[in-house]
């Protein structure tokens, strides 16, 4: 075969490969190289010896954080459902994508990252609600082939958030997705009350869910310091990119040595690291703590530095548990090794 009838095949075979990529095809290729451009720059931060800022999403907090320090967080953190799952809907909807997402897409596009967190009301209760509720049976309502209230409500849920996801994904932006957070505590309903097997069911819905509508999300597990988990049969980890640990109170705060065991666990697994949360002061009622206002900010670099220099960095709480509310949030967010917005800017976002 001569070399001018092989170019002209491998022409031929390129061009047919150009043509048969449907739209649809086309921006599934590029939001996985947006994905995939998320990771390498969240690795890049965890292997340098920076962290990125970031904060739960309150207009106030936000605008208090601005006035004090100039700057404002890297990562915004934001809630998907309505009354983070505490309150009765009143007949509203449970999930409030349409919402918070304009205001995510603009920190995104403002040089930034978006983290999206979901305190599920309890599918268990009709009208919303009972986020500290355990499941009476253990979840089987939710994994049975047969149909129920609770089964329907749950499934609801996820088909909405992942048309959230999906909406932002349209926009551009690829997000950090943390569902069931902190499920090796007991506090919530999707937590230890559960099996591991039917936390693994849980994380399974949520992931196919997203999946199933063409959704692109970095996933993170975030979980609480010095509790346990089931490696074996809890959550699968081919199906998560990052490990978090969720740190509250003033002596966690001055010692992250608390936050080793999910270090390793992260390090171990090959996945990514990060303080997924952190709050100086106690998780209930922080204004009530001695050392409330206190916390030197500046401690918190130190404190990764020696316990978690692989963490990419740390998310703050909203409200008392705020950079705004503790000591030294210039130095802290103006530090070089603090990143803040409009920094998290990378190839391929």
């Amino acid at each position: 075969m001569t070399r001018r009838l092989l170019c002209a095949l491998l022409a031929a075979v390129l061009c047919a490969a150009a043509y048969s990529q449907t739209p649809e095809s086309a921006h599934a290729a590029k939001l996985d190289a947006k994905r995939a451009s998320l990771l390498r720059y969240l690795k890049s931060v965890a292997d340098s010896d920076r962290y990125l800022s970031g904060q739960r999403w309150s207009k106030p907090d936000w605008d208090e954080i601005k006035a004090q320090t100039g700057k404002l967080p890297a990562i915004m953190c934001v809630e998907y459902c309505a009354y983070e799952g505490n309150q009765k809907l009143n007949g509203g909807k449970a999930i409030q994508w349409r919402e918070i997402n304009p205001v995510a897409i603009k920190h995104w596009n403002a040089g930034g990252l978006v983290r999206i967190t979901c305190h599920f009301p309890n599918p268990y209760m009709e009208d919303g609600g009972g986020l500290r509720t355990r499941l009476g049976d253990g979840g089987e309502k939710l994994f049975s082939a047969e149909s129920s209230p609770e089964k329907t409500r749950w499934l609801g849920m996820l088909a909405e958030v992942a048309n959230g996801v999906k909406d932002l994904n349209k926009r551009g932006v690829v997000p950090i997705f943390g569902p069931m957070h902190e499920m090796n505590g007991g506090w919530f309903w999707w937590g230890s009350t559960l099996s591991p097997a039917a936390q693994r069911k849980l994380w399974d819905q949520i992931y196919s869910a997203l999946e199933k509508n063409g959704c692109r999300a970095v996933w993170l597990n975030a979980l609480s310091p010095q509790i346990p988990i089931d490696e074996k049969n809890g959550p699968d980890f081919g199906k998560m990119d990052v490990i978090g640990c969720d740190v509250y109170g003033f002596k966690s705060a001055n010692n992250l040595g608390a936050v080793k065991d999910k270090a390793e666990i992260a390090e171990r697994r090959g996945k990514i690291f990060t303080l997924s949360e952190f709050g100086a002061y106690s998780a209930h009622n922080p204004q009530d703590d001695r050392e409330f206002g206190t916390y030197d900010l500046t401690e918190l670099i130190r404190q990764m530095d020696a316990h978690c220099p692989r963490a990419y960095g740390a998310v703050f709480w909203a409200g008392p548990w705020g950079i705004h509310r503790s000591k030294n949030a210039k130095e802290f967010m103006n530090d070089k090794k603090i990143i803040t917005l409009p920094d998290a800017t990378y190839e391929g976002k």
